[in-house]
C-alpha cells in the first residue's frame, strides 16, 4: 500500500532522471529475480508484515487469525517469532499469531507516547455493538397529557386522566408545595438495546509474513523525535545534506531521483510511499512510523519529493519532513467530493446526543389495578378505583391538554457514546529510503 498526496509540481525537465530511474530500476528488478531461493512469482516480504489479499494468502503467508502455532511442529514459524517475540503470546515452543479477524488496524502509541491499556501496542479495543442506557440521552423530560372532558370510568386501562365525576377538585396549579416522587414503576422506559457501529467495509484475506527478509529494526522509532536526527542512512550523509541545503537556499534545482537512494531498502523492493503493517514494537530500518512525528528531511530526500509538506503544520520548517500521523486513526481512500483530500482527517471516536438526534419514543405512565389505600402518593401508584366509587377520574384519550412538566422527572446525562469499531493496535511503518513506485505523482 501506498500513501501519496495531492499533486505537487515537479522540476522543468524531468524526462532525462526519470528514464534514467528507470533504468536503475529494472536493473534491480533483474538482480532480486536472479538471487538465490528469490523466484519470479515468489512473494518475500518482510517477516512480520500484515498484508491484505483478495485471495488466499501466497507462499510465506499465513491468515493472521489468532491461531496458536506449535513451533517444534512448525519450524519455518521459528524466525517469526524471534520478530514479534511475545507481543501475541507465546511460551517459547509457540507462537500466538495476531487476530485481525473482523478488526481495522490503528496506529499503536509507542515510544514516547506509550502507554498501557488501549491503543497501547498489540492490544484489542473498541467493539461491533454500543450499548446505550439512560445516561447517553440528553437531560430530558415528557409531558403528561390529561383529558379535559368528564370521567367515564374508574379504571386507568388504556385510558387518560380526566374532569373527575362527581366534579371534585383533583388537580392543583400551586407548585409552591414540594413534589413527591412516585414509584419508579410508574413510568414505563422505551428504546433501543443497542446499536450496530461497524464501519463500511470491505473483506480481504489479512495474512502475517512469516518467511522472507528478516527486517532490521534498526531504532526507527528512536529516531521519530521531533528535530532530532537520527543516524543518517544514506551512502554519503554529508554530501546529502549539503544537498539539501542548497536545495533549501536555491542554489541549485531539486531533481527527481537524486535524492532517492536504496542503501537499506529490503531485497523485496518497496518504494519510499509505501506502508507496511508490521507486527513488532519496532518498524524495520528503512522505515518510519506513522504516527504524526517528525524527522530531517536529508535522512528521507526521496519520500519528501514525494510528500513535502502535506502532513505538516502550515509554517513548518522545511528541513523537517512531517509524517501523516495513524494513531488512532484507519487509513481510507481520498474522497474529494466530500472535501476528504489526501492529509485530511476526519471523523470522531465518540458521539454526545441531543434532543434532536433521539429517536421518536414515548413513555408510558403505569398504573395500579388495586383500589387506593394510602393518602400520601409518596412512592405510590396510581391507583384503580371500583366499580361502586363515588369517584371516576379517568376517559377515552381525546381533547387531550399537557400537565405540568414536572409530573415527569427528568432523565439523561448526554454522556458521549463509544463509536470506535473493534481494532487491534499495530505499526503503520512508512517507506523512506529507497525508489519509489511510480515515477511521476503528477502523471
Amino acid at each position: 500500500m501506498t500513501l501519496f498526496h495531492s499533486p505537487v509540481p515537479g522540476p522543468p525537465t524531468q524526462a532525462k532522471p526519470l528514464r534514467a530511474r528507470a533504468a536503475v530500476l529494472a536493473a534491480a528488478l533483474s538482480a532480486l529475480f536472479a538471487l538465490p531461493g528469490i523466484a519470479q512469482g515468489q512473494v518475500n516480504p518482510v517477516i512480520g508484515q500484515i498484508q491484505y489479499f483478495p485471495y488466499a494468502c501466497p507462499p510465506n503467508y499465513t491468515l493472521a487469525d489468532g491461531r496458536m502455532i506449535d513451533l517444534n511442529q512448525n519450524p519455518e514459524f521459528t524466525q517469526l517469532q524471534q520478530v514479534i517475540g511475545n507481543s501475541f503470546g507465546t511460551n517459547g515452543d509457540n507462537v500466538l499469531l495476531p487476530d485481525l479477524r473482523g478488526r481495522f488496524v490503528e496506529q499503536a502509541f509507542i515510544g514516547e507516547d506509550a502507554r498501557e491499556g488501549s491503543d497501547s501496542f498489540a492490544s484489542v479495543s473498541g467493539r461491533s455493538n454500543v450499548q446505550v442506557d439512560a445516561n447517553n440521552v440528553p437531560a430530558h423530560t415528557h409531558r403528561v397529557l390529561a383529558n379535559t372532558q368528564s370521567a367515564d370510568s374508574p379504571t386507568p386501562q388504556e385510558n387518560t386522566f380526566a374532569v373527575p365525576v362527581p366534579a371534585i377538585e383533583a388537580y392543583t396549579s400551586d407548585m409552591s408545595g414540594t413534589l413527591t416522587t412516585l414509584n419508579a414503576e410508574t413510568v414505563a422506559g422505551a428504546g433501543d438495546p443497542g446499536y450496530d457501529i461497524v464501519h463500511p467495509y470491505f473483506n480481504f484475506n489479512a495474512c502475517i509474513a512469516y518467511g522472507g527478509e528478516m527486517p532490521d529494526l534498526g531504532g526507527a522509532i528512536r529516531e521519530q523525535s521531533v528535530g532530532t536526527n537520527g543516524p543518517d542512512r544514506s551512502p554519503d550523509a554529508s554530501g546529502i545534506v549539503a544537498r539539501v541545503q542548497a536545495w533549501l537556499d536555491g542554489d541549485v534545482p531539486r531533481e527527481p531521483g537524486e535524492q532517492c537512494y536504496s542503501g537499506n531498502t529490503p531485497a523485496s523492493g518497496y518504494g519510499a510511499g509505501e506502508y507496511l503493517i508490521f507486527t513488532n514494537l519496532d518498524c524495520p530500518s528503512f522505515t518510519r512510523v506513522a504516527n504524526g512525528r517528525s524527522l530531517y528531511t536529508a535522512t528521507a530526500m526521496c519520500l519528501d519529493w514525494y510528500i513535502q509538506n502535506i502532513y505538516g503544520p502550515p509554517s513548518h520548517d522545511p528541513s523537517q519532513l512531517y509524517l501523516p500521523d495513524l494513531t488512532r486513526r484507519v487509513p481510507v481512500g481520498i474522497d474529494p467530493a466530500n472535501a476528504r483530500y489526501a492529509g485530511t482527517q476526519f471523523g470522531q471516536s465518540e458521539i454526545s446526543l441531543s434532543d434532536a438526534q433521539l429517536r421518536a419514543h414515548a413513555h408510558f405512565l403505569q398504573a395500579s389495578a388495586n383500589e387506593p389505600d394510602t393518602g400520601s402518593p409518596d412512592d405510590a401508584f396510581i391507583p384503580s378505583f371500583s366499580e361502586n366509587s363515588p369517584v371516576v377520574v379517568y376517559a377515552d384519550p381525546v381533547n387531550l391538554l399537557p400537565m405540568n412538566a414536572q409530573i415527569l422527572g427528568q432523565t439523561g446525562e448526554a454522556e458521549p457514546i463509544p463509536l470506535k469499531a473493534e481494532t487491534i493496535a499495530l505499526n503503520y511503518c512508512l517507506v523512506v529510503d529507497g525508489y519509489p513506485i511510480v515515477d511521476n505523482p503528477n502523471p
